[in-house]
């Protein structure tokens, strides 16, 4: 019970900055049982850290998608995304990561 209202008590005391930062470390599995569940609790309640959560994950599945993507050229044979494309999208990912 008492691990539960830790959890609780940070969840309310969770601002939006840190929300996001804790929406960064989720990706790679680094949040502690009552970072996880603050950030649940948070995005229940935050309209706008929903969003930020739903435009992080779009920016995720661009660079995954940015990765595997192929465009067919004009003589049928197939070309991957220039890597100058794929560090333009990770700049941005890197630059939203850092408000």
């Amino acid at each position: 019970m008492t691990r539960l209202l830790r959890s609780l008590w940070y969840a309310l005391q969770l601002r939006c900055e840190e929300a996001e930062r804790l929406m960064q470390r989720r990706r790679d599995d680094e949040l502690t049982w009552s970072e996880r569940n603050g950030l649940r609790v948070h995005l229940a309640i935050c309209r706008s850290c929903r969003a930020t959560r739903r435009r992080l994950e779009q920016i995720v599945d661009m660079l995954r998608d940015a990765d595997d993507a192929e465009i067919a050229d004009g003589e049928g044979s197939r070309a991957v995304l220039a890597d100058d494309a794929k560090d333009r999208l990770r700049r941005a990912l890197r630059r939203h990561d850092e408000r």
